[in-house]
Parts: structure tokens; sequence; C-alpha cells
């Protein structure tokens, strides 16, 4: 299951069932009223964390509703980022966007390593 997939590949569905979907989670799975599942996650390594760092909107406006979907990335430091731990000398944002008629959902992963790692969400079809 190395393959992963474009966020993108969302847009047009209906999602029927999230879980996961809250601060601190390393995982949140979806699954679709087409029979598809996805999941966004990061492939854990060594000194590195990624997880959920935010979710902006009510998630409930996601269900049951055809979305489109998109994704955003920066390395930027945003204001009032405070970094605590001493390994943790790169970082990497990660935004989901699910847009539906009743509004936007917005998951913000962060990624934090060393600098030698990955530390990208990533987005993958699961029932293939």
């Amino acid at each position: 299951m190395g393959y992963y997939n474009d966020f993108s590949e969302l847009k047009g569905r209906q999602i029927v069932l999230v879980s996961g979907l809250e601060v601190d989670s390393e995982e949140v799975a979806f699954v679709c009223a087409d029979g598809s599942r996805w999941r966004m996650f990061h492939s854990q390594d060594c000194c590195e964390s990624v997880s959920i760092a935010e979710v902006i909107g009510d998630p409930s406006d996601a269900i049951g509703l055809v979305v489109d979907a998109r994704e955003e990335t920066s390395e930027a430091d945003p204001a009032g980022y405070v970094n605590n731990d001493d390994w943790r000398e790169s970082f990497t944002w990660t935004f989901f966007v699910l847009q539906t008629e009743r509004g936007a959902l917005t998951i913000r992963w962060l990624g934090q390593s060393n600098g030698w790692y990955s530390e990208r969400a990533e987005f993958q079809r699961i029932d293939q």
C-alpha cells in the first residue's frame, strides 16, 4: 500500500462517514457513498511527529454532501508557532480543505522532524 493518491480524488464524491477527525489524531478515515474508502495519515519513521493540529469548521458539514477537495502545503512559520522540542528542527504544515454547499472544513496537519524525514500528511485509497 505504498501508493498515495491526490486529495482531489475526493472531489465529486459523497462522504457518508468520517472517523479520527480530531486534534492530535494521526489518521482520518473517510467512507464514500460509492463504497470507496480513504485515509489521511503519515507513515511514521524515526525522529518525526505528524498529527492533526487543528480542524477548522464543523466536521458534520462534510457528511452526506458531494465535496470539492484541495490540498496545500506550507513550510512557513505561522504566527504563534512555538517549537518546544530540540530535535524538531524542521516542520511542514499540510492543509486539506473539503468544501461543500454547507461550508468549508479545513484539516491542518503539523509535521515536525530533525530535517531528515518526511513531515507531510498523505492521502490514500484503502479499498483497492
